[in-house]
């Protein structure tokens, strides 16, 4: 009987073997890194911490523009001849891209520095060109993982990266590389993540290099414009409001500050966003499937939000209690006012774990034009609850009050999903969610 339910659990025919067995991956990436977070709290300071994630913030922002999003698109077709094509388009953009990165950073890394009032980054922006490209090309070749449910695959190159990054983080911490030490772990781990999906993409049986050409790449790019059009401009706005608290509390808080609010959202993030990015990815695939075949996919994004409420609700409430002296107690006496953000941010935090799936299903019914709006109110509301508390001389107002207007948008956004997907499918027939 365990030994039938074991085979159930992980078999990668169904969705909840799929989800198993990307997620089992994911929570070994993230074991990782939290696991090694008390000692990396104690070789690094708040402020090294935060020049970390000012460093992250840029390359996970300018990322979105390599590829077109295009990448996303590679999950989508039925003939592997499109997402292959549309693979090498993703591939081919993000090259070009490269090159314009070059010519931003590394000549005006001194006045990108100085204009975001940080200047000791000035000479890690002689990496970003690298980041930024580790970053597209892991997501393309995992987009193709994912479309050709190689989830073992996509499991072992996450603990590849979140492992190779965490290790070489401790042991040049050891060395006394300082902040050098975490933004090359970083890096490292991304690069290392890139090329085994990359080496899994080109050496798996599903990949045939013959059937890619520039007349399908040309015909990829004009039936998925909607990608660059709409996908990548919301995506882009929506990644710049979440990126902006870094910016803002590197503006007008002490540098400490960030490196605390940093700590706190890698923290109860990432175990979440790691098991949510699996589900997700699964999801999409899913929902594809069922959308292309007129199949219901309703129900299954409200059970995917219940699993995923469940799931979450236990360790946000224990941080939201005990948040202060828990972090300083596992981290260090340094430590206890990014356990006390870190209780702030639980109910945000808890809410964006659940609506994990939601995006993926404006995708996949094709409603993108709506994503613009909600991404360009991240924009407004995040930055200016930060600024209010800044003209209070109070961060924690300003935590409060992006916390309460986040945990609104997200509400009315998985109402309106819903609602959309209610209205395509009245026609549509129905299956086992499992």
């Amino acid at each position: 009987m365990l030994a039938g339910l074991k085979k159930k659990l992980f078999s990668k025919d169904t969705f909840t073997g799929q989800v198993a067995i990307l997620s089992s991956g994911s929570m070994a990436a993230q074991a990782i890194p939290l696991l090694l977070t008390p000692l990396l709290t104690r070789l690094y300071t708040p402020e090294q911490f935060g020049l970390l994630a000012l460093f992250t913030s840029i390359s996970v922002v300018f990322a979105i523009l390599a590829a077109g999003k295009y990448e996303i698109a590679i999950v989508i077709p039925k003939k592997n001849q499109s997402a292959l094509n549309l693979l090498a388009l993703s591939l081919t953009l993000a090259l070009i891209t490269l090159l314009f990165w070059v010519v931003i950073f590394i000549p005006f890394n001194t006045q990108i520095a100085g204009f975001i009032n940080n200047p000791d980054l000035s000479f890690w922006l002689y990496l970003m060109p690298l980041a930024i490209l580790a970053i597209i090309v892991y997501e393309i070749f995992f987009s193709w993982l994912n479309r050709t449910s190689d989830y073992k695959e996509l499991s072992y190159g996450k603990v590849l990266h979140s492992g190779s990054m965490t290790v070489i983080q401790t042991f040049l911490g050891f060395l006394g590389f300082g902040t050098g030490g975490l933004i090359i772990g970083d890096l490292i781990g991304r690069i290392n993540g890139a090329i085994y999906y990359g080496w899994k993409t080109v050496t798996g049986n599903l990949f045939d290099r013959n059937l890619i050409s520039k007349k399908e790449i040309k015909k990829e790019a004009s039936i998925h414009q909607d990608f660059p059009k709409y996908t990548m401009g919301s995506t882009l706005i929506a990644r710049i409001g979440e990126e902006a608290p870094i910016i803002m509390i590197t503006t007008f808080f002490e540098a400490a500050f960030v490196g605390f609010f940093a700590i706190a959202t890698r923290i109860m993030r990432m175990p979440m966003a790691l098991l949510g990015q699996a589900i997700t990815r699964v999801f999409f695939r899913k929902v594809s499937e069922n959308y292309n075949n007129k199949i219901k996919s309703r129900n299954l994004i409200v059970k995917m939000w219940l699993i995923l409420a469940a799931i979450g609700l236990p360790p946000t409430l224990i941080v939201f209690i005990f948040g202060g002296n828990l972090f300083q107690f596992v981290l260090g006496p340094e430590w206890f006012e990014a356990g006390v953000m870190a209780a702030y941010l639980t109910p945000m935090i808890l809410a964006e774990f659940i609506s994990t799936p939601t995006s993926m299903g404006y995708i996949v019914y094709k409603r993108q034009d709506l994503s613009p709006w909600f991404a360009l109110s991240v924009v407004i509301y995040r930055p200016l609850a930060l600024y209010i508390g800044y003209l209070r001389e109070d961060i924690y107002l300003g935590i409060a009050l992006l916390v309460f207007t986040h945990i609104f948008q997200i509400i009315l956004y998985n109402l309106i999903i819903y609602r959309i997907m209610k209205k395509q499918e009245e026609n549509f027939q129905d299956q086992s969610l499992v």
